[in-house]
């Protein structure tokens, strides 16, 4: 083989190696393992009350798996869709959403037929929309245990029946497995439910397809099993069972505001802190990183308070928390260093 000839064959590895990485990427669920635990823990002990904040959450979650789009095109699946993976080959149904957000405004003839383009507030609103409608036929699939799922399980089963229904709809082992889970309060069928999920990526026959369900289902999985939660609480028990130890490592674990609401706070700042931002735009990023973890007052790292203008407050940790020390170290950007684990310190005083 000629010099140029390996020059050229190596062009088309490089260029072959690309176009696998931009397809894998857009089949792939955009929530890595740990943003998958904390969305499951933030979202586990919720309630349902918190609307806009279950609803944001879900959002995320079903977002993404969807690239956005604003022109028509035709899915992995050969069907026309558009924005985040709404899919226009559905006849009235798709038609009927469609109407319902945008009245006369849009035209869906149009919009099939590649003439208009949609924006990514309109792709929200038809994503949202679609995402109600499904909840309202699962209401009824899942009676009458819908009202008493843990809020990361209904939004996994949603955003699972908003891909395909029938990988968790009627007549499914999945419905069968999560009802038992609620019937019994036995976790063998949340544990078998659990699998369901992550072995529902095998139909496809597309390989880059399957990689890509099987890291999607991977993910929904973490969200979805309840028994790994900071605070689980198993069917029927209080949402926020206060009398339970809260394990946390410092730097690591997420304590979300819902649960420290609700627990009684110590009387005094003790070694530790849990660091609170504002919750809004103006947080820097490398802060927002930081949100609901805690630390120690002493460590030698930046703190609440310290950058310029920073709004971050310091908050009490709650009388049932029980600390895991690590060596934290702050590294440029905000990022932390954890180093081996220390004796376990008992907070409850």
């Amino acid at each position: 083989m000629s010099k140029k000839q390996k020059s050229t064959l190596v062009l088309l590895v490089l260029v072959a190696i690309f176009c696998f990485y931009i397809i894998l990427k857009n089949i792939t669920m955009k929530i890595n393992p740990q943003e998958a635990e904390k969305l499951r823990d933030e979202l586990h002990n919720l309630d349902i009350s918190s609307y806009e904040t279950y609803y944001d959450q879900l959002y995320h979650i079903t977002a993404s798996g969807e690239g956005f789009s604003p022109r028509v095109y035709k899915d992995t699946k050969g069907k026309l869709t558009i924005g985040y993976g709404f899919n226009m080959d559905r006849g009235e149904a798709a038609r009927h959403e469609w109407d319902g957000v945008f009245k006369d405004k849009i035209s869906f003839d149009e919009a099939i037929e590649g003439k208009i383009l949609v924006t990514e507030e309109q792709a929200r609103g038809l994503k949202r929309y679609g995402i109600e409608a499904r909840e309202k036929e699962l209401k009824v699939i899942y009676s009458p245990y819908w009202h008493e799922m843990r809020l990361n399980e209904r939004a996994i089963i949603t955003d699972m029946y908003y891909q395909s229904p029938k990988l968790v709809g009627k007549g499914t082992k999945f419905l069968e497995n999560v009802k038992k889970y609620y019937a019994t309060n036995n976790e063998h069928y949340l544990n078998l439910a659990v699998k369901e999920i992550k072995e529902n990526s095998s139909y496809s026959p597309n390989i880059l397809e399957r990689i890509g369900l099987q890291n999607r289902n991977n993910i929904r999985a973490i969200i979805f099993d309840s028994r790994e939660c900071l605070l689980y609480s198993k069917p029927y028990d209080e949402l926020i069972p206060v009398d339970k130890q809260l394990d946390i490592i410092l730097g690591e674990t997420v304590i979300p505001r819902e649960v420290s609401d609700k627990y009684p706070k110590r009387n005094n700042w003790g070694d530790y802190y849990i660091w609170r931002t504002c919750k809004d735009s103006k947080v820097r990023s490398k802060h927002s990183k930081f949100e609901g973890k805690a630390f120690k007052h002493e460590d030698n790292i930046m703190h609440p308070g310290d950058d310029y203008g920073c709004r971050c407050k310091r908050e009490r940790l709650p009388i049932h928390a029980n600390v895991i020390e690590k060596e934290t170290k702050m590294l440029e950007g905000g990022a932390l260093h954890q180093g081996a684990i220390i004796p376990i310190i008992n907070l409850i005083q």
